[in-house]
């Protein structure tokens, strides 16, 4: 059985070529690669992909500077039309805001990603910051995060970071297993 065909609405190349050659290797079907809401509905209208990973902060048309809603208003017009409706909608957005994750899903998309990058600050007020994000989502929305990422910062060349907030290996490998476990999403 084949899986799922996918149109990725992205408007930075890098991570759009990046998220297609990933989806491919996993044998998915990357329809098109769309780089403004605009774009992304026409081609999401065309192709009916199984599924779209939508970056919010895309612009409304192509070449716009000032406008970076675009998909958001895309992801929208695709939910409001019948046509498109039934298409999930997962929000990608490099933000780490609540209130943006709380516009995403308000606008119809059907989930959300969230994250905290260990090792700015205490790890412990990350860890709780990501549970209660998770917990508000379920509560006002009725849908946890589609996953969680793990970044964290980790000592280079020429970079002096806080030791203070350093989270060694062994610490992590417990966080992310206590962070899996408490939003089993």
């Amino acid at each position: 059985m084949p899986k799922a065909s996918i149109l990725i609405a992205e408007d930075y190349l890098f991570t759009a070529k990046t998220l297609k050659m990933l989806l491919q290797k996993l044998e998915y079907t990357v329809t098109s690669m769309a780089v403004s809401g605009e774009e992304s509905v026409k081609k999401a209208e065309e192709e009916k992909p199984d599924l779209v990973l939508m970056d919010i902060g895309i612009p409304d048309a192509e070449g716009e500077e000032f406008n970076k809603d675009g998909g958001l208003e895309a992801a929208r017009w695709l939910k409001s039309n019948a046509e498109t409706a039934s298409i999930p909608v997962i929000a990608t957005s490099a933000s780490a805001m609540l209130d943006e994750k709380q516009r995403f899903i308000e606008a119809g998309c059907d989930d959300v990603g969230i994250g905290a990058l260990f090792g700015l600050y205490d790890w412990r007020f990350e860890v709780l910051g990501l549970v209660a994000h998770s917990l508000h989502l379920q509560r006002h929305y009725n849908v946890g995060p589609h996953t969680i990422s793990f970044p964290r910062l980790r000592p280079a060349l020429g970079v002096k970071l806080d030791r203070e907030y350093r989270v060694p290996d062994e610490l992590f490998k417990r966080l992310v297993a206590i962070l899996r476990l408490a939003v089993p999403y």
